[in-house]
């Protein structure tokens, strides 16, 4: 079984004890994959620095949820839950892409609910200029934060909601953002509204 360490997506994987995790670094930024160090220090792991294509794996020995995280984006966050019994897989996640693409909704049947997977229809970069007239909207990707000249930059998301039903009540919406800061000290603090 592979988990992607470029993307994180398997939160809330569930594997039987006994299982080898095998991640792969796909991306070519360096990544690691750590492990959050329990209080009985079983079950730790640290991949050290992987280069694109390079392999780390790890056999679950004890049953519990870990949480891991990259070490060098420490942004990027997920979790593994092992069980005693069999493993079992989330749907994965449709690939994402730096230019936004409309994702079709996936529906993921419930008693009485249902789970909708919507992907960003538009993007923009708005810079901050005496006019107000400066945007990025047809660029591959999106920044925030300051220019070099000091200038306040946003970014902006759309989603094209026409895929709801009518008479539809939302209970809860999830954000997920992607971040890469390659020209930045490794933290720094992201503010969504």
């Amino acid at each position: 079984m592979n988990s992607p360490i470029l993307d994180f997506t398997l939160e809330n994987l569930s594997v039987a004890v006994g299982t080898t995790i095998i991640w792969e670094n796909q991306g070519a930024a360096p990544h690691t994959t750590t492990s959050d160090v329990p209080a009985d220090k079983t079950d730790i792991w640290d991949s050290g620095t992987l280069n694109k294509r390079q392999t780390s794996e790890f056999t679950f020995r004890e049953a519990r949820e870990f949480a891991f995280f990259c070490s060098i984006y420490p942004f990027m966050t997920a979790t593994i839950t092992r069980t005693d019994g069999q493993p079992t897989l989330p749907t994965p996640a449709p690939p994402t892409s730096v230019q936004p693409t409309a994702i079709p909704p996936t529906a993921v049947p419930s008693s009485s609910a249902q789970s909708m997977i919507i992907g960003s229809s538009k993007d923009n970069t708005l810079y901050e200029t005496s006019a107000g007239d400066k945007s990025n909207g047809i660029g591959t990707s999106m920044f925030t934060g300051n220019t070099n000249a000091r200038l306040a930059r946003r970014a902006l998301i759309a989603f094209d909601l026409s895929v709801v039903p009518d008479g539809a009540t939302i209970n809860s919406v999830t954000l997920t953002l992607n971040m890469s800061k390659t020209s930045q000290p490794p933290t720094r603090r992201c503010c969504i509204y």
